[in-house]
């Protein structure tokens, strides 16, 4: 969006007509309730899948333990049991409602940065990446110590 403004202003803000500033602030608030729709929709979206996956999720486990034995309710603690399954699937809701969304934002954030950065510069965008060969180097090396750590 500053990008947009920034272009407005440069090319028709030089002739100080007020009516090209009206027109950069109209396309603003446009810009700016377009952005909130869309990330309320895209929430909401998000929510509701997640909830109906764990809404599935919860009737498979209750279904699953309503065949059990009583054998394996003299085997294991219910509240073992009960606990094990609120914990997991209110993990599991956790990252269906907000964590897929926030990686999948990040990524398209990221994206609008490698072009924005390229449109910019090129010379400097391709230097600046070329970190990112050792940040993933970094990174699977991370991870097999955090595995065994965590």
């Amino acid at each position: 969006m500053d990008f947009i403004i920034r272009y407005l202003l440069r090319v028709y803000g030089v002739q100080g007509n007020i009516n090209i500033l009206t027109l950069i602030f109209i396309v603003f608030i446009v810009d700016s309730l377009i952005c909130w729709g869309s990330q309320y929709i895209q929430q909401y979206t998000m929510a509701n899948i997640g909830y109906g996956v764990v809404r599935t999720l919860r009737r498979q486990m209750f279904n699953h333990l309503q065949k059990l034995s009583l054998a394996f309710y003299d085997r294991n603690e219910v509240g073992r049991i009960m606990s094990r399954i609120l914990n997991d699937v209110g993990s599991l809701e956790n990252l269906l409602s907000n964590g897929l969304l926030l990686v999948f934002a990040d990524l398209i954030t990221l994206v609008g940065i490698v072009i924005i950065l390229m449109t910019l510069n090129l010379d400097l965008a391709l230097i600046t990446m070329t970190v990112i060969p050792l940040l993933a180097v970094v990174m699977v090396i991370w991870q097999k110590y955090s595995r065994t750590a965590f």
